[in-house]
């Protein structure tokens, strides 16, 4: 976004200061995760060079983005003392339990830490603000952790994605872990040629006619392989056929 932001002032004719140069160069940082992310293209780094002409401070840039307070910190220490494996170390978990869970603390960066450990496929990130609610975070080095987050009413991109589960922490951690293990069964595989029968059983299992903790609230239809679910206001009303996508539900990253 901050790309194409860029592209839009000059095509405009923008004058850039060292602050609106800034701004976008931030951005770009975040979006790519300091140049880390697939999306770091020779375009973005052209782009960033071009960013450092106006003004642009990189190293102070990294030094503010990268700052984080004693409480995050402190916070950190405890939440990686939940790291768990499953799957022979493909799948990696953290959790921030109730009486963890501070609005005031950003903990969106904690997911990093189990997805950059060596072997783990998915990293996931379960949190729970609320008595029923769950908030799940999903990353990836390549398996598509969309696809998981979609099954459960939410959404993202191929490597990082979320939804929400309106369910106590450890019931909706049992749930999800199941998703990411068929997951990782299948590995990665082109959309084109992937078969998800499996994944479509496991859905068709955990989503009984009636039951509603697992899809965001909403009116609006499940989009199925063979046929189609009605759902009012998170509650499927019907199922006769694997689940594939799904319609208009919110989705939490």
């Amino acid at each position: 976004a901050s790309e194409i932001i860029y592209a839009l002032l000059l095509e405009m004719g923008t004058e850039f200061t060292t602050d609106i140069a800034t701004c976008i160069y931030e951005g770009i940082y975040t979006d790519t995760g300091s140049f880390k992310y697939s999306n770091t293209t020779s375009k973005t780094m052209e782009t960033a060079a071009a960013l450092l002409k106006h003004g642009v401070n990189p190293s102070l840039v990294s030094d503010n983005m990268e700052l984080r307070s004693r409480s995050q910190v402190e916070m950190l220490r405890k939440v990686l003392e939940t790291l768990t494996f499953l799957k022979d170390g493909k799948i990696a978990y953290i959790e921030i339990a109730p009486e963890l869970y501070d609005r005031n603390v950003d903990t969106d960066a904690f997911i990093s830490y189990p997805r950059y450990i060596e072997g783990v496929e998915i990293a996931l990130l379960f949190k729970q603000p609320e008595e029923n609610l769950t908030r799940v975070s999903f990353r990836s080095k390549e398996i598509d952790v969309a696809k998981i987050a979609v099954s459960f009413g939410g959404g993202g991109h191929k490597k990082a994605a979320g939804c929400s589960i309106y369910a106590p922490m450890k019931e909706a951690e049992k749930i999800v872990q199941e998703g990411a293990v068929v997951e990782t069964d299948h590995g990665v595989q082109p959309d084109a040629v992937r078969d998800d029968g499996d994944l479509d059983i496991l859905l068709v299992h955990l989503l009984p006619v009636g039951l509603a903790p697992l899809v965001v609230g909403g009116v609006g239809e499940l989009l199925l392989g063979h046929g189609q679910a009605a759902v009012d206001h998170g509650v499927i009303l019907a199922l006769d056929a694997p689940v594939h996508q799904q319609g208009p539900f919110g989705a939490e990253l």
